[in-house]
């Protein structure tokens, strides 16, 4: 074997490898979490993040849907064999509004793997991230990347207009986030403009 077909074999299995981050948070996330959980529409209440407090009146959303026969097709015809991941592991689809790419969730347990559309100009065949969903009660769920090791979160909710002081109790009861910062959006007050 030549040096080069050695070193693209080194590197394609390289790409194809969870990150050590990955793999951590992955097994320290088994606890079971069906994804019938979050069909429906849920609202972007909060971003948490290390950095910067903000609030805005636009309400990004994310709408769970079962895979069907044919979603399920298209993703096993465009994938690596060796992703660590099965597409016939509680598969949904994601579809979201302005910024959220659309895509697909694979997983019963809180650690997920996110995959992106087939159609998407960005997937790549071994593309995926490893993400963690926990559900907080019936109405809200707490959700990350792994790769961004809890440093930004995000606080979905059932409900487009909270109270305040719900949101406040809610969250003075989530210790991941207590040392974030909070970009507030969906915010039903002061907004002029209908978003």
């Amino acid at each position: 074997m030549s040096v080069k077909v050695a070193l693209l074999a080194i590197i394609a299995q390289c790409s194809l490898a969870m990150s050590v981050v990955d793999i951590k948070c992955v097994q320290s996330n088994q606890k079971l979490f069906n994804n019938a959980n979050l069909i429906g529409k849920w609202y972007v209440m909060i971003n948490f993040n290390p950095a910067i407090t903000i609030d805005y009146c636009y309400c990004p959303t994310l709408e769970f849907t079962k895979a069907s026969t044919e979603d399920l097709l298209k993703y096993r015809e465009s994938l690596n064999e060796s992703v660590p991941y099965s597409i016939e592991d509680d598969p949904i689809i994601v579809n979201g509004s302005k910024n959220v790419i659309n895509g697909a969730l694979f997983g019963n347990k809180e650690a997920k793997f996110y995959v992106l559309s087939p159609n998407s100009p960005m997937r790549q065949a071994d593309g995926y991230t490893a993400q963690v969903y926990k559900e907080i009660n019936d109405n809200y769920i707490l959700y990350y990347d792994c790769k961004l090791r809890r440093n930004f979160m995000k606080l979905l909710s059932r409900k487009r207009e909270v109270d305040k002081q719900e949101l406040e109790k809610l969250i003075a009861n989530i210790t991941d986030v207590k040392y974030l910062y909070r970009e507030v959006l969906c915010r039903n007050y002061n907004c002029h403009f209908g978003i």
